[in-house]
């Protein structure tokens, strides 16, 4: 794992902040930050966080207008986390807001199921961490949102976001995929 502040230059993190926080951002309702329909069985009798997203881009496609804005900010991540940009698979926006009496961290999960890099940048200063854990699932690493931080790690690694205590956390996931090596599980 990686960690890379102020990936961007100052100014592209406040673009993209406010584009954001703008009210013509569309952001679709989750009814939790970590299911995916492939994991219900695995989910059950897991607490559900409810949140937003924006998948912006998707199986190496763009699904919205956002990416013509965004692509030289792309760009400029993958260029600092060493990833190819044509292997780019999805690039996905999540917000979280504060939950009372919210569990330490969310579901652990990782994002997909075969070989990928993960580059999880923090849109805007919040506390709700993203941990880290082994394979036994136990905590072995944590990193504190920041505006302009980027993590970057395999992402086979387990992981799980958590709740702001005040406010909101917005976080913008990419994804990044070798064709070559995708296959359906």
């Amino acid at each position: 794992m990686r960690i890379i502040d102020d990936v961007m230059p100052t100014i592209m993190q406040h673009q993209l902040h406010e584009m954001t926080t703008n009210t013509d951002f569309h952001w679709s309702f989750l009814n939790d930050v970590t299911f995916y329909k492939d994991d219900l069985a695995n989910t059950m009798n897991k607490p559900r966080i409810p949140g937003f997203s924006h998948v912006a881009f998707n199986e190496y496609r763009p699904q919205t207008d956002i990416m013509n804005y965004m692509s030289s900010m792309v760009l400029c991540m993958s260029e600092k986390a060493g990833t190819n940009p044509a292997e780019l698979f999805r690039v996905k926006f999540g917000m979280y807001l504060p939950i009372k009496d919210a569990p330490l961290h969310n579901n652990i999960h990782t994002d997909m199921k075969y070989p990928h890099t993960v580059c999880l940048y923090y849109v805007n200063d919040a506390d709700g961490d993203t941990f880290f854990f082994d394979k036994n699932r136990e905590i072995v690493d944590r990193v504190t949102p920041k505006k302009g931080r980027m993590v970057v790690f395999d992402g086979l690694t387990l992981h799980a976001s958590s709740m702001p205590s005040k406010d909101y956390r917005i976080s913008l996931n990419l994804g990044y995929a070798n064709p070559k090596h995708l296959k359906k599980v």
